[in-house]
């Protein structure tokens, strides 16, 4: 099955020969490289990607993917092939990264700095051009502690390319099962009084497991 890389960044870049240069090499390169593109769908970076991966020599049918936020599949750019009208809103940037094997992000305003949070809490490879905006920011950044990795920065569309290559074996294992909710020691506790149950072992292992239990978790009477 091919991987999707989701191309994230500004929704208008008429005025920016730049993004609109680096947005269009992107799109063609990840067609290039056996990819399946996604993007939101509409303008600006979106659209030009879309041109891009088009005009790859191993371009195919279906291998360009509109994620819009409206309900009319009509509004994609005229490069989409598969258009998605989720009806979602704001929504559609968790759908298109959630949907994603990676995300590359050229520049971008508040709406892809939402898109590069939701990857980086999904446990997504993450690639950064250094283009004005929220990529070039966070290039070679970590967002925060609950990742060991970083955002990966690239000055062109070939070394983002390069990086994805890479990096994007790593990922495959790197699942997100959602938000839960952090274990309290009371709901730890708890978790080990059933691990227990099921355990049926005997008295003096059950005596063992409780004081290394207690000693590991120090838990006192006023903590609960």
């Amino acid at each position: 099955m091919k991987q999707i890389i989701a191309v994230i960044g500004n929704a208008n870049i008429e005025n920016d020969i730049e993004k609109q240069k680096i947005s269009y090499e992107l799109g063609k390169l990840i067609i290039d490289n056996g990819y399946i593109l996604a993007t939101g769908g509409l303008g600006g970076v979106m659209e030009y990607a879309s041109k891009g991966a088009k005009k790859s020599k191993e371009y195919t049918e279906n291998s360009i993917i509109g994620i819009l936020p409206d309900y009319h599949s009509d509004n994609a750019n005229k490069y989409i092939d598969i258009a998605i009208p989720t009806g979602f809103g704001l929504a559609r940037n968790l759908m298109l990264i959630s949907m994603s094997n990676a995300v590359i992000a050229v520049g971008g305003g508040s709406g892809t700095l939402n898109e590069i949070s939701a990857a980086w809490q999904m446990n997504k490879l993450i690639i950064g051009l250094k283009a004005d905006g929220w990529s070039e920011k966070l290039c070679g950044k970590a967002l925060d502690k609950r990742r060991n990795d970083i955002v990966f920065c690239a000055d062109s569309a070939k070394k983002a390319i390069e990086i994805l290559n890479e990096k994007i074996k790593i990922y495959q294992n790197k699942k997100f099962d959602g938000i839960k909710k952090t274990q309290t020691k009371k709901d730890k506790l708890i978790d080990y009084f059933l691990k227990i149950k099921e355990l049926s072992i005997s008295k003096t292992k059950l005596t063992q497991e409780f004081q290394s239990f207690f000693n590991l978790e120090n838990i006192t009477e006023k903590e609960q």
